[in-house]
């Protein structure tokens, strides 16, 4: 989901995409499909897109999954805003799994699940940024995102901040905050 900026103040709800719509706390629309009007007032958008998503799941879990309907579902599922759809399409790219390995897709991919913040898609974008594979290298932008990341849950985050910190890789060297990160870590059950 998108949040767009309007005029004439006051907060926004989310939108569809950043092109479609955009409501202001006053109800005065700027700018909307009638088609997703129709969707939001009946709940359709994400139902349908995780229903999609988890269909793709299943599809791909089973006995002999039929790949071009699994890869169908998740880039309609991706378009109307799942997040894991855009996550799970990523990380076919950057295995090779079912599609050839392509690391500007994948980086591509990962950047539009991290807009919802999905953890395990912040940590993968920060690998990205670190190793410089399918964005320019940016120390610095992979400290952040590997932060968001753990900030949202994803365990081997933990351990990249106290890597960060420790060797000073995107932040300034702090070993004091590298030792709590990498102590939180092992807690968490990550080397």
């Amino acid at each position: 989901m998108e949040v767009a900026a309007g005029r004439g103040g006051g907060a926004l709800i989310p939108c569809l995409t950043k092109d479609d719509c955009f409501f202001s706390i006053q109800n005065s629309v700027v700018s909307c499909s009638l088609k997703s009007v129709a969707m939001i007032v009946r709940g359709e958008v994400m139902s349908d897109a995780k229903e999609k998503y988890d269909r793709a799941l299943s599809e791909a879990n089973s006995d002999s999954p039929d790949i071009s309907l699994v890869l169908e579902l998740l880039n309609e599922s991706m378009d109307e805003g799942c997040s894991d759809s855009a996550y799970a399409l990523a990380t076919w790219y950057l295995f090779g799994n079912h599609v050839e390995k392509d690391w500007n897709k994948a980086a591509f991919l990962l950047k539009k699940a991290s807009r919802d913040k999905h953890p395990s898609a912040l940590y993968d974008l920060a690998v990205c940024y670190e190793e410089g594979k399918g964005v320019k290298q940016d120390e610095g932008e992979a400290f952040r995102l590997y932060l968001q990341a753990a900030l949202r849950g994803d365990r081997q985050s933990f351990h990249e901040v106290g890597r960060c910190y420790y060797y000073g890789i995107g932040v300034d060297e702090d070993k004091t905050l590298a030792d709590i990160w990498l102590e939180r870590a092992e807690e968490l059950g990550v080397d």
